[in-house]
């Protein structure tokens, strides 16, 4: 949400209804405003749930839900000073410092945060994102890339175990299609899993030395090929979908197994028309021969048909941080890529006008007749019955003239 700027007579007013800020040099802050204005719940163990994303150093905020027992950390993603009251907004102070705040709760009362720049309880409105964590336990801290042997169709992910958390070790779990595997009892460090073979769809879990609750799941991870897809001459279309989100970058290549024209076409999906972008390439990267770009006015995806002289199609696309198919301002992208067990004929044309005759002819360049030794060239005038120059070979045939405003 968007959020005004405290103006700066509220601390009159406030002050004439009897409300003030304690400011004693010896912290005990207290605020008068609250934000969010709903107490928030935290939801998960060792994890952060967020309080508010634009908090104020001028307000407290609620929070419920809190088991006798339990430590609770208090957090601000920038330098704060974090005063704890329990009961109530003006409840006793309960713990008290520059955060983060830890307190382990005596009771289920609720717990009242409020947000000061230091001790001597100085406001200030520049916006920050404030947290409460259920620090029971503290989740193991990893992340993953993967590495790709094109030649070999398979794949290895990379697992770095930054830290284990509140224990002292962790086990890597990882599943294919139900079938699981498990690396016990390890420490910080790198491991490599594999090979996987392309096509498997793998999930990751980092399971907690005792707590499950802490376990970090990555579920089924998003592996993007950047090896070419073969597509065989002769055979069914193979069929591709892909829904974007935002600030995403995605490159798909293709390449045909025989000598047949690769052919690649959409059957649907829409692109925001300003900010994301769709380039597709001949060749096997984007310094190929762009064949389609996507504009202000092609938002429709589903007239998108190309052909490769190559042997290979490059297609990429990035987007900016406002709307996506994810979020619904877009629908999602579905595809076909073909090789034909036949070579397509390569023709331009060029219009040329006869303004003095009020007319105008159509020079096609036949620059190769594909795997035929010869091409028929067809066409209709406004309309009417099909006409054919049959036979025709490379070079440059002329079609008509025409009249202005003949539609051909």
């Amino acid at each position: 949400m968007t959020r005004m700027r405290h103006v700066i007579y509220s601390a009159l007013l406030l002050s004439s209804m009897g409300l003030s800020n304690v400011a004693n040099g010896q912290g005990n802050c207290q605020n008068a405003n609250q934000f969010p204005g709903v107490p928030t719940t935290v939801t998960t163990v060792g994890f952060p749930t967020t309080i508010a994303q634009c908090s104020y150093h001028t307000e407290y905020s609620a929070v419920t839900g809190i088991v006798a027992g339990t430590p609770y950390r208090f957090d601000a993603s920038v330098p704060t000073y974090i005063t704890l009251r329990s009961g109530t907004f003006n409840g006793p102070v309960v713990a008290q410092g520059f955060a983060p705040v830890e307190y382990t709760a005596v009771d289920a009362s609720d717990l009242f945060p409020h947000w000061n720049v230091d001790e001597n309880c100085a406001t200030e409105t520049d916006c920050f994102v404030s947290t409460v964590t259920d620090i029971t336990c503290l989740p193991p801290a990893a992340t993953w890339t993967y590495t790709e042997n094109c030649d070999f169709a398979e794949f290895f992910i990379d697992v770095e175990v930054v830290g284990t958390g509140s224990g002292s070790t962790v086990n890597i779990v990882w599943e294919v299609f139900g079938a699981q595997d498990v690396l016990a009892g390890v420490g910080a460090g790198t491991y490599q899993l594999g090979p996987f073979f392309f096509g498997d769809e793998v999930s990751l879990l980092i399971e907690h030395e005792s707590n499950p609750l802490c376990n970090l799941d990555f579920g089924v991870l998003e592996l993007f090929s950047n090896c070419p897809v073969l597509v065989g001459c002769g055979g069914a279309p193979l069929g591709f979908d892909y829904c974007y989100d935002v600030n995403d970058s995605r490159s798909w290549l293709y390449q045909s197994a025989g000598s047949g024209s690769l052919i690649l076409y959409f059957t649907g999906g829409t692109i925001q028309t300003f900010g994301d972008a769709l380039r597709i390439y001949d060749g096997v990267d984007n310094t190929g021969t762009l064949v389609y770009q996507n504009t202000p006015a092609s938002g429709d995806l589903s007239t998108i048909f190309v052909i490769s002289t190559t042997g290979s199609i490059f297609m990429e696309m990035t987007s900016d941080g406002f709307g996506s198919c994810q979020s619904g301002a877009t629908t999602q992208w579905n595809w076909e890529v073909n090789c034909l067990n036949c070579t397509y004929p390569q023709t331009t044309y060029e219009i040329v006008q006869d303004c003095e005759n009020q007319q105008w002819s159509l020079e096609v360049d036949v620059l190769s007749t594909g795997d035929g030794s010869t091409i028929n060239l067809n066409y209709n005038v406004n309309g009417g019955g099909l006409q054919s120059e049959a036979g025709i070979g490379t070079g440059i045939t002329v079609l008509g003239p025409f009249g202005l405003g003949d539609v051909v």
